[in-house]
């Protein structure tokens, strides 16, 4: 006789179909990240989001140790591009506080800097499309003329924009 397994996981897969990797993806990766110091691994996956895009440009977290025992008043370890170093030496009370309730506890109490060239995303630039057709006015079956007026004025907003605020 097959034994029945009770589990909230068996539960739930069966119940509500496969689970969503994002839910996984802890689980599997808390060995790895864990060596290097990120038992978090939402540290480094929401570090833009944490820390804003101008510091998050410059700068990387490497490692995450804590003292003895503990899981809080950690030290976190930066790499920040030159210039940037002061800069976030100075954030620094800020950065920590963003950190920390981003964890919602007291997970770092201060900052390493490490002066060295930090490694980028490479992102495609978005190529700018041109409009296949521009009109002056809105499509002859729109009779509302309340309607007709806005898409007049969207249309101008557009053109506006388009060509750097100058009226054509």
């Amino acid at each position: 006789m097959p034994t029945k397994r009770s589990t909230k996981n068996s539960i739930k897969r069966r119940a509500g179909g496969p689970l969503p990797i994002a839910t996984l993806v802890p689980k599997l990766t808390r060995k790895a990240l864990g060596k290097y110091g990120f038992s978090y691994a939402g540290l480094i996956t929401e570090w833009e989001t944490i820390v804003g895009a101008n510091i998050a440009r410059a700068s990387t977290p490497e490692k995450l140790t804590f003292p003895h025992n503990k899981r809080d008043s950690g030290v976190l370890r930066l790499r920040a591009e030159s210039g940037a170093t002061l800069e976030i030496q100075h954030l620094e009370p800020q950065i920590l506080e963003r950190i920390n309730s981003y964890f919602g506890y007291r997970a770092v109490a201060r900052l390493q800097l490490i002066n060295g060239p930090v490694q980028r995303k490479r992102t495609q630039p978005i190529a700018k499309q041109k409009p296949t057709r521009k009109t002056k006015a809105p499509p002859p079956k729109v009779t509302e003329p309340k309607l007709k007026n806005v898409l007049q004025r969207l249309g101008q907003s557009i053109q506006m924009r388009e060509s750097g605020g100058k009226k054509s």
